[in-house]
């Protein structure tokens, strides 16, 4: 097909091939015997377009971003901002790291993570999470729970902050999942203790006080009296 060009658009000579590319990321070869013709993309099994010459395939978004944008450095992809990979204007092109890359995918509902045990990173099939998050509304510390499942200590801290295994959270309620954050020695309340302590802040316990009868970490009382921990539990319990 005959190279016509687009409004706006504009050519650079290709280095590792005979072509021209294009900021619309369109390629266009050298004048010659078949000279001024658009050439033709594949696809791979990725969504990519790319172009073969000797052998070897050159991907037009990056082509585009190398001569466009930037040479890309070593670590570094070429990321489309709207998730088409069939898109390759350089305004819809950036050059990021990998974890940028990932974290857009993500966020654009292109990458869905594999949650629970179907992760190949999973430390705990579902049934034992289950039993740890129950183990954490029982009132375990994170010791004790790494102990018991043989487990790191800031793993449980993950679980028990919902960094881990969300999904399951939800599954037990919602009153029951406002835990308290902090070290090893914190631990969740009941609702009875909670009550408790909600009735010693008003008639004057200090936070130190009710946070070393209670095994707290400091600043967990203070969290409960400004209702920044079990908040739903100020409605469902305290009058």
């Amino acid at each position: 097909m005959q190279f016509e060009f687009l409004e706006g658009e504009v050519l650079k000579k290709v280095n590792e091939a005979p072509w021209y590319i294009s900021n619309f990321g369109r390629v266009k070869t050298i004048k010659g015997r078949c000279g001024g013709w658009l050439r033709t993309a594949s696809t791979n099994n990725s969504g990519y377009l790319f172009v073969n010459y000797n052998n070897k395939n050159h991907y037009l978004h990056r082509l585009v971003a190398h001569y466009f944008i930037n040479p890309i450095p070593k670590g570094m992809v070429v990321n489309h901002k709207d998730g088409n990979k069939t898109n390759n204007h350089v305004n819809n092109l950036e050059i990021i790291t990998y974890k940028e890359n990932t974290r857009h995918a993500y966020d654009n509902g292109l990458m869905t993570p594999l949650h629970g045990q179907e992760n190949s990173m999973s430390k705990l099939t579902n049934i034992q999470a289950k039993n740890l998050i129950s183990d954490i509304l029982n009132g375990l510390t994170n010791s004790e729970l790494a102990l018991k499942y043989g487990l790191h200590d800031r793993y449980i801290s993950l679980v028990r902050h919902k960094k881990r295994w969300k999904k399951l959270w939800s599954e037990f309620g919602t009153s029951e999942a406002e835990i308290s954050k902090g070290n090893d020695k914190n631990k969740s309340l009941t609702p009875e203790q909670f009550v408790v302590i909600v009735n010693k802040i008003r008639i004057g316990y200090t936070n130190a006080a009710i946070e070393r009868e209670y095994g707290l970490s400091s600043g967990t009382c203070s969290r409960i009296r400004n209702k920044k921990l079990y908040l739903n539990w100020w409605s469902e319990y305290i009058t």
